[in-house]
């Protein structure tokens, strides 16, 4: 089990500026990041998995500062919003990737069983442009989970799936947080998707934390207008 926690982290694209930005991710449970477009939301994400270096601030797993590390090193599972899926792998083979990558002697054993756990075991030897936005998206977080990370980020996984298939993500996304228990820390711009998914959600304005709250926190308000006017 990790917990990934972040402490004054500040950093910098263009003019502009993001942070201090201080809140934790505990082992097993998702933070969603909400906030309009230009909020920031991305940027923290790239920040913490360290494509984007920081000006101030700490990346912690489990106590341990891991910001000065690089990108590969830090052991996170990163999901950019076009999933990063190789388009010339099938399906078995896009999972299989970062066991191979480390040299895992019982790649081809740990595949199949992620397959099986993400019910892929059909589709194992298609191809990206062979499945549906569904069954894409289930392929990226099988490929993330099989890398063991000790925290998955994610980036607008549910923005293309329709209400039925958003749901049924969300759904499998609760199941493997529970059994995995590593924290998922995810972006996305729908507050629907938050309140169903989320053990805290945070609210990203003009790159400052403009609330840090429960679902339920949120739900049962005060709320300012900002908030009010975003959440609907």
């Amino acid at each position: 089990m990790s917990r990934l926690e972040l402490v004054g982290l500040r950093a910098e694209r263009g003019a502009f500026r993001l942070g201090p930005v201080d809140f934790d991710v505990p082992a097993g449970t998702a933070t969603v990041l909400l906030g309009p477009s230009g909020a920031g939301k991305t940027t923290l994400l790239r920040a913490i998995a360290g494509f984007l270096p920081l000006t101030a601030g700490h990346v912690h797993v489990d106590g341990d500062p891991v910001e000065n590390r690089p990108p590969e090193r830090r052991d996170f599972g990163f999901v950019p919003p076009n999933l990063g899926l190789f388009p010339q792998r099938c399906v078995r083979e896009n999972v299989r990737y970062p066991l191979r990558l480390r040299g895992d002697p019982g790649s081809g054993a740990k595949t199949a069983d992620w397959l099986e756990r993400f019910g892929l075991g059909a589709l194992a030897d298609r191809y990206p442009h062979e499945l549906s936005s569904g069954e894409r998206q289930r392929v990226a977080m099988a490929r993330a989970l099989a890398a063991e990370p000790k925290a998955l980020l994610w980036d607008e996984p549910l923005a293309a799936l329709d209400v039925e298939s958003r749901d049924a993500l969300v759904r499998l996304l609760r199941d493997r947080l529970e059994t995995e228990r590593i924290p998922l820390l995810l972006v996305t711009h729908d507050p629907t998707t938050a309140f169903a998914l989320a053990s805290r959600v945070v609210v990203l304005e003009s790159g400052r934390v403009r609330a840090d709250r429960t679902p339920q926190e949120l739900a049962l308000g005060p709320l300012d207008h900002f908030l009010a006017r975003f959440l609907g």
